[in-house]
C-alpha cells in the first residue's frame, strides 16, 4: 500500500520518499521482503511520473516493498547532492527494516535514463569516504545488492547524453573529467554490486552504446551482469505497455515488456 509521501530529511529540502509497502499482518505473517528504490528519469530536469508509481508497483505485484525518491532537479542537481540523497533513502529503507518487514541485505536500486545515471553513480561510487560521510550514514548502509540499469546514462564520452550531464556538474560545457567523476563507466571496481541492464538499440535519446560499455566495463572488473538489448523502441518506455510507453504500440513492444519478468528473476536468483 502507498504509505504516503514524506520529505527525505532536513538537508535536502524537496526531496521526498514515497514508501510502496505490504500489509504486515499478525495472522498471516510472511518472510521479510527485498525492497527496491526507484529513481525515475527525466534528465535532472524532474522526475518522470511514468517511471515512478507504475514501476513502484511492478515490484510491489512481485512481492517487493518499493521506494519512490523523488531526488533534486534543475538548479539542485548538481552533484554531489542526488548521491547523498540516494545513500540516505538506502540508509532510510534500512532503518525502516524491521517496521516494514523488509530484508536490508536485499535492497536493490533502479533508475532509468537520468535515474540511471544516479544510479549507476551509487553503484560505483557508495563506497567513497566523502560520499557516506556528507550523507550522515556509516560505511556499506548505502550499498544496493543489486542494481537494475534501465536506458541509462553511464557513459561520459562519445555516447553521453549532454544535457543529462549539464544539470548533473552544474554548468553548460563540463570537461571530460567533470563528466567522468559520477559516470558509472568511468567507475566501475570491485566495490560494484551485481547488474542488470536493459536498453533498445534504437534509442534516439541516450544510444544503446551507454549499455554495452558498461557491460564490458564490468566484465573486465569480473562484476556479475545481465544485459538485453531488444531490437526497438523509442527512449523512455518504462515498462513497454500502452500505460507506460508514450503512444508506441504495445503489441510492437511486447518482447522490451519482458524486461520486468527478467529482472525480477535476476534478481531472485542473486546471492543471498
Amino acid at each position: 500500500m502507498n504509505q504516503g509521501t514524506f520529505a527525505l530529511h532536513e538537508r535536502f529540502p524537496g526531496t521526498t520518499l514515497t514508501p510502496y509497502v505490504h500489509h504486515v499482518s499478525t495472522t498471516c505473517p510472511h518472510a521479510p521482503r527485498p525492497a527496491m528504490l526507484v529513481l525515475p528519469g527525466g534528465g535532472y530536469e524532474f522526475c518522470y511520473d511514468g517511471e515512478a508509481e507504475p514501476i513502484a508497483l511492478s515490484y510491489m505485484n512481485a512481492g517487493f516493498n518499493a521506494y519512490v525518491l523523488r531526488y533534486a532537479c534543475k538548479q539542485d542537481a548538481k552533484f554531489p547532492r542526488p548521491l547523498l540523497e540516494a545513500s540516505y533513502a538506502m540508509k532510510l529503507i534500512r532503518d525502516r527494516a524491521a517496521e516494514d518487514n523488509t530484508d536490508p541485505n536485499r535492497v536493490y536500486v533502479i533508475g532509468f535514463s537520468a535515474g540511471g545515471h544516479l544510479a549507476g553513480a551509487l553503484a560505483t561510487c557508495w563506497q567513497r569516504e566523502e560520499i557516506y560521510t556528507a550523507a550522515g550514514i556509516a560505511y556499506g548502509e548505502n550499498k544496493p545488492n543489486g542494481v537494475i540499469l534501465s536506458y541509462p546514462v553511464v557513459s561520459s564520452g562519445e555516447y553521453r547524453h549532454a544535457g543529462t550531464f549539464c544539470r548533473a556538474c552544474g554548468k553548460q560545457d563540463p570537461t571530460q573529467e567533470e563528466r567522468a567523476a559520477y559516470a558509472a563507466v568511468d567507475n566501475v571496481t570491485e566495490h560494484c554490486p551485481p547488474v542488470f541492464l536493459w536498453h533498445t538499440a534504437s534509442d534516439g535519446a541516450v544510444p544503446v552504446e551507454n549499455s554495452l560499455l558498461m557491460a564490458t566495463a564490468l566484465a573486465a572488473k569480473r562484476i556479475p551482469f545481465a544485459l538485453h538489448i531488444f531490437p526497438h523502441g523509442n527512449h523512455g518506455l518504462c515498462l513497454a505497455t500502452s500505460e507506460t510507453s508514450k503512444g508506441e504500440a504495445s503489441a510492437e513492444l511486447s518482447d522490451v515488456a519482458e524486461w520486468m519478468h527478467l529482472s525480477i528473476t535476476w534478481l531472485a536468483n542473486l546471492p543471498k
